[in-house]
């Protein structure tokens, strides 16, 4: 989820669904104290596997989409609803999963709900309109990330005759619609990354160029800013900046006479002093000492 954090606790005890809303009460007083703006906490499950972490994470992340309402202590829980309390399947957990383009939590979350459609006592046509329920779940969950399932696969998923034929019918299609959500998360992902190296190639000089102007100007987190930098060059939007206006100093220096202060001036910094010393930090010597050693 792109405007949020997530946190894995690991803990011990004979009711999991206590210990969870007991951390989960903890964990919320804390950061309310520490935060200095409003939010909502989203719990996924508990489960005695850490390879099942990815499902926890999408069923927060499925709560908060299907805006389910938290109490009045700002948290809310992932309920799973099951086919003996009603007869409609609760298909947030494929669709998010499918919108990540997950395959394989998309697959075992629909595996589940097949089985549970299994076990309903109703005639075979309500079956097969719950079945064609599932089908427009998981076309629209495609479509949220603007990806088009194959016509043949959704023919050949569309003309199942039971329950069973039904569920190994789709999973080539859901496969194949997890493979290019994710390709087009990716490519989002890399378009953002590029238009931001950009926006902060043509601004880091300015003296005014901030971290809360670039998400501003970019439509973006703080948080989501400084990791698409960290996965994508390895440093945070502040050591980005530094390392752009050190390294445009240093070609100055090579290439130019003017004075030291115009060229620190020129790069966007405005107190001298400061400058020179994270200049020194970050080369061992000073920027007069650089453009000597440089010319000698």
């Amino acid at each position: 989820w792109e405007k949020g954090i997530g946190i894995v606790v690991n803990f011990e005890g004979e009711d999991p669904t206590e210990s969870l809303r007991r951390i989960a009460h903890s964990i919320f007083d804390q950061l309310q104290k520490q935060l200095p703006f409003s939010f909502v906490l989203s719990v996924g499950s508990a489960d005695d596997s850490a390879l099942n972490m990815g499902i926890s994470f999408y069923r927060a992340t499925a709560t908060i989409k299907a805006q389910t309402m938290p109490n009045d202590s700002g948290v809310c829980f992932w309920r799973e609803t099951t086919l003996e309390m009603t007869a409609a399947p609760d298909t947030t957990l494929l669709a998010e999963a499918v919108t990540f383009g997950n395959s394989e939590v998309a697959l075992k979350a629909f595996h589940d709900l097949c089985q549970r459609l299994g076990r309903v006592n109703e005639p075979y046509s309500i079956i097969h309109m719950m079945c064609c329920d599932l089908l427009n779940t998981i076309i629209r969950a495609a479509q949220r990330q603007n990806v088009t399932p194959d016509p043949a696969e959704l023919k050949n998923a569309a003309e199942f005759s039971s329950l069973q034929d039904f569920e190994a019918r789709s999973e080539e299609m859901i496969r194949s619609i997890c493979q290019h959500a994710s390709q087009r998360r990716e490519e989002d992902a890399s378009r953002e990354h590029s238009e931001l190296i950009s926006f902060i190639t043509r601004n880091y000089k300015h003296n005014d160029f901030s971290l809360s102007m670039l998400a501003e100007e970019m439509e973006m987190s703080i948080s989501k800013i400084n990791m698409l930098l960290k996965e994508k060059i390895g440093c945070s939007f502040v050591q980005y900046v530094s390392l752009l206006r050190i390294n445009e100093v240093k070609r100055m220096l090579r290439e130019t006479d003017l004075p030291i202060q115009a060229i620190v001036q020129e790069v966007g910094y405005l107190d001298m002093s400061s400058f020179i010393r994270k200049f020194r930090r970050m080369e061992g010597i000073s920027p007069g000492q650089y453009r000597a050693q440089y010319r000698e």
